[in-house]
């Protein structure tokens, strides 16, 4: 379901969900390992509510210059984030983050 007003990344997002199978997703872009909730472990709190609310709101731009201002961040990490970014995958990247916010490490 898409509500009206239809925007394009939500449009995406719709389309490419059908396309894809949840851990084709979560692998990203081709040889990019599959992103996890542990990968998250480092990022303090504060800064994981913000990203969890960029995803909930589908600010991908907020996201994007946040990836690139997190130099201890591990390169895959980043990585496989701009990875789902680009596919428009929120909906993964928030079952992640919302697994790090929580603590739930190993579910994802």
């Amino acid at each position: 379901f898409i509500s009206k007003p239809f925007r394009e990344d939500d449009l995406l997002l719709a389309i490419d969900k059908h396309l894809k199978r949840p851990e084709e997703a979560k692998a990203g872009a081709a040889g990019t390992a599959p992103l996890q909730a542990a990968d998250f472990a480092q990022v303090p709190e504060k800064e994981l509510e913000k990203i969890y609310q960029w995803i909930q709101e589908g600010s991908a731009s907020e996201l994007a210059v946040w990836l690139t201002t997190q130099p201890w961040l591990a390169e895959k990490t980043a990585s496989a984030v701009q990875a789902l970014l680009n596919a428009y995958r929120f909906e993964i990247l928030e079952e992640i983050v919302d697994g790090a916010r929580t603590g739930h490490f190993d579910e994802t």
